[in-house]
Formats: structure tokens, C-alpha cells, sequence
């Protein structure tokens, strides 16, 4: 335990691209300028201290090899004491990645995204509602247990089921008087592009969401994009394929309920769905990423106080569908004193903090354009930055597209078999939105 007082508010993982590979808060949430100034901070490299202030915020930070990790801390809390916690923290990662015989010596982003749900039970029994409770890894060892079930587990677990007709993950005697099943495919879609459009860096993690309301013990049977082929077990490496394009996911795990001896015949996700929500897959797919918006900005610096900045966004899309909540921040210098805007689409303001200039898109359908028109003066005082050696950090975007997946994974069908022979409603949907979706500039 540790003797001086701290309360831990978030601890955040990003990789070098300023991707996020764990959040967990504890006492409040993140806002999204916290996110933000965090994923400038490692994209331009300007961290050069352990303890930062972002806005009204601390956080402290340590960087592991490529992986860069933050703590917020409360304004009373000391954050010395946070900082030997992230140092501890890592040790307590190492203990497990390393004894588990799944990570190598250093902590490596691809193999914590791999355990992502491990690490997040670690920092859950590290901290409780903000308070350090333990950092001794073999206590947590005790609570923890490293690693996935086995294949040979799994498949024994399917023939308990098959001899007894009960499930461990579905009660008997579910009743609906209206039977319907959701199944969402969610994808969030991080990138980073150059000022010319160029694609430097593309991945999609997804999952497939469902919100079970049927009665009885049904068997569902989800095929996507008519086929899903690849190693066996829980956690794979796949490949999908459609009628005119092959998808290789480079992770895949599966919720228990999946009948996996089914899946290595039939190469179909088959299942006995638990009651309500749960996540029934996790994917991840950096190979031929489709991304939805394409923003290619132009920066023009006249004298040491004064740029001009034009913004042209377009959607690559199918002019069917329209993305959702479209928003452009756009990082403003230190020394901004004034910015004339001129929005052809949407509504632009510059924040309340003065460090982003926020393009409110709105709504966009596929194939179209928009355009934002900036010009900027700074402060003219000898011993503020001149804007033409201003180094800027990346563009940033949000969205929610519905009917689009980055990754090209679709869902093709479900079918529903019922003893009690009903007929399910199937709502079915995919939806990507924005991750870390950035541009050089």
C-alpha cells in the first residue's frame, strides 16, 4: 500500500501513432481534448517531462519502448507517487506478458492489443475506484489468471453441452412473447494520412455486437461475407472471404458460446446465444482499409504571425449512405489571437480552451466535398513562436457511418433454429466510426 494519498483517474496506453490500446478510467472519464493533446503529444514527440498539464488536468507519463502510457491524476493527488505506480505497473505487465510465455522481454503494442482484456482485469485489481490497491505481482496472480482457455477446454465444454442439453452461459426457461435478435458489426477505424493523402498507416478494430431477446435454447448460425476460413482455436489468425475480395484478419477471438467443432467444419460461427447483450467476436484487420473520408489540407505561413489554412474534405463512400456527426479539430498555435473562418459546409468555432479550431461537418453523403477556409494571426510579441516554424500537430476526425464497414467484413445471414419453431426478427447492421483518424500536415 502506499502511504501518501493519490487517486488515480485514468490510466491510458498509446503506441507510437498515438493509437489507444488500453483505456480504463476509474473516477471520471477522459474528455476528448485530454484524448487528443495526449495523441499530439506522442505524434510530434514533444514530451519531454514526466508530470504534464493538459487544460485543467495532470498526468503523468512513461514511456516503455514504443508504448507510451499515462496516468490522470487528481489535482490533490502527488504525482511522484503516480509515477512510481506506472513504473510498477510495467514490472506487474512484464511478470505476466513474459511468464506467460506470450509477449517477448519488451512490451510490444501488437501483442498488448492481443491480451487487451487481461490487461484491463490487471489495472482493475490494481486500482479500485481510483485507490492503489496492490502493485506485487504475485498477489495479483491470485485474482488474474493469464491466458485463454484452451481449444481442448472449449471443445470439451461443446460436449457437455451436446450430452446434456444444458449451457453454462443460458438458463433454461427463457420466455419473449416477441422473439428478435440485434447483431451489430462495430468497427473503429484509425489511420494516419499525409498532407497529400497519402495512407502512411490503416487498421480496423471491430467486433460483432448482439442483443439476444429469443426464447428457448435457439442455435444461430452467422456467416459473413459467405465464408470464414483460418487456423483454429479461439484466437486466430483468419481469413475471410467474399465474393470479389479476400479479408485477412490478423486477430480474431471468439465469445465461449461458439461451437468451435462446428466452425472447423463449416468454417460458420455457430452458437447458442446467451440471454441479452455480449459481444460474440473481436477482430482486427490492417490489410487494404477502406477509409471513409480523405483530407488533404493546405498551409500557407505569410511573415512570422500570419497563415492561411484551406481544408478540402471528401467523402469515398458510396452516395447511398451518409456518415453521421462529422467533426474536423484542427489544432490552433499557442500564441492564436485571432482566426477568420469561413465554412462552406457546417459551422467552424475555435474552442473554449483556444488550442482547436472545431469544424462541425455534420451530415455528408458519399462522393461529396467540403471546404474550410482559415485565417490565422498570432501574437506578435518578440519571444512568442513564429508560425512558420510552428510544428502542427495532426488533424483530427469523428465520425459514425452506418451500412459501411472499413474492413469490407459484411453480414451475409443468420439463421435462427428453435424447438419452439418461431420465427426471429433479425435486425442486422454494421457501423464504423472514428478511432484515432488522423492527417499530417
Amino acid at each position: 500500500m502506499y502511504q501518501v494519498p493519490i487517486s488515480i483517474r485514468s490510466v491510458t496506453f498509446l503506441d507510437s501513432e498515438g493509437e489507444i490500446l488500453i483505456q480504463r478510467n476509474f473516477l471520471s472519464f477522459l474528455t476528448k481534448t485530454e484524448l487528443q493533446l495526449m495523441q499530439s503529444h506522442v505524434l510530434s514527440a514533444d514530451i519531454s517531462q514526466p508530470v504534464l498539464k493538459i487544460g485543467n488536468s495532470v498526468f503523468v507519463y512513461h514511456k516503455e519502448d514504443n508504448v507510451h502510457i499515462f496516468a490522470g491524476v487528481t489535482a490533490q493527488g502527488d504525482a511522484m507517487a503516480a509515477s512510481y505506480f506506472l513504473h510498477k505497473c510495467v514490472l506487474v505487465l512484464h511478470s505476466f506478458l513474459v511468464q506467460g510465455s506470450i509477449f517477448r522481454d519488451t512490451l510490444e503494442t501488437k501483442d498488448i492489443m492481443r491480451e487487451a482484456i487481461m490487461v484491463q482485469e490487471i489495472l482493475d485489481e490494481m486500482v479500485d475506484n481510483g485507490d492503489i490497491v496492490t502493485t506485487d505481482p504475485e498477489v495479483l496472480k491470485l485474482f488474474v489468471q493469464s491466458g485463454q482457455p484452451t481449444l481442448k477446454k472449449m471443445q470439451d465444454d461443446q460436449v457437455t453441452i451436446q450430452a446434456t442439453k444444458q449451457s453454462n452461459h443460458r438458463r433454461q426457461g427463457i420466455r419473449y412473447e416477441k422473439n428478435q435478435i440485434y447483431v451489430d458489426c462495430v468497427e473503429k477505424v484509425n489511420c494516419m494520412m499525409s498532407s497529400v493523402g497519402t495512407l502512411l498507416h490503416a487498421d480496423v478494430q471491430g467486433s460483432v455486437e448482439v442483443n439476444c431477446q429469443l426464447s428457448g435454447m435457439p442455435d444461430c448460425t452467422l456467416a459473413l461475407n459467405d465464408r470464414l476460413s483460418g487456423q483454429t482455436g479461439n484466437r486466430q489468425s483468419s481469413q475471410i472471404e467474399g465474393r470479389q475480395q479476400s479479408i485477412v484478419l490478423d486477430d480474431a477471438s471468439f465469445h465461449h458460446c461458439v461451437k468451435l467443432s462446428n466452425f472447423q467444419q463449416t468454417r460458420q460461427i455457430t452458437f447458442i446465444p446467451p440471454d441479452g447483450k455480449f459481444t460474440l467476436m473481436n477482430f482486427r484487420v490492417s490489410n487494404e482499409v477502406k477509409t471513409p473520408f480523405q483530407l488533404r489540407p493546405i498551409f500557407t505561413a505569410y511573415g512570422r504571425n500570419r497563415a492561411q489554412v484551406i481544408l478540402n474534405l471528401k467523402s469515398n463512400y458510396s452516395p447511398k449512405i451518409s456518415a453521421e456527426k462529422v467533426t474536423v479539430m484542427i489544432p490552433a498555435p499557442s500564441n492564436l489571437s485571432e482566426a477568420k473562418i469561413d465554412a462552406k459546409v457546417g459551422k467552424a468555432r475555435i474552442t473554449k480552451q483556444g488550442d482547436f479550431i472545431e469544424w462541425r461537418v455534420g451530415q455528408i453523403s458519399g462522393g461529396q466535398t467540403a471546404e474550410l477556409k482559415l485565417e490565422i494571426n498570432t501574437s506578435m510579441t518578440s519571444n512568442q513562436l513564429d508560425i512558420r516554424e510552428w510544428k502542427k500537430p495532426p488533424i483530427t476526425m469523428q465520425f459514425e457511418i452506418e451500412m459501411f464497414t472499413s474492413s469490407g467484413i459484411e453480414i451475409q445471414n443468420l439463421h435462427i433454429v428453435s424447438q419452439e419453431g418461431y420465427q426471429a426478427l433479425k435486425w442486422l447492421k454494421c457501423v464504423t466510426t472514428a478511432g484515432n483518424y488522423a492527417i499530417k500536415w
